[in-house]
């Protein structure tokens, strides 16, 4: 899977860049409590990946 190695790949990141950010953001969400939600763009993926390995 394309999305686990890139994953993968970012362990040793120290730095976080506008480049990272597009990479793996989707969106960042502030409510009206000015809670912080990010979006990630393979976050769907991992928690499919989660559902079938939990339902094994």
């Amino acid at each position: 899977m394309e999305w686990i190695e890139k994953i993968k790949s970012l362990k040793n990141t120290e730095k976080l860049d506008k480049k990272l950010i597009n990479e793996l953001i989707e969106d960042i969400v502030i409510d009206n409590n000015s809670n912080i939600k990010i979006i990630f763009k393979c976050e769907y993926k991992y928690f499919e990946s989660l559902d079938f390995i939990n339902k094994e």
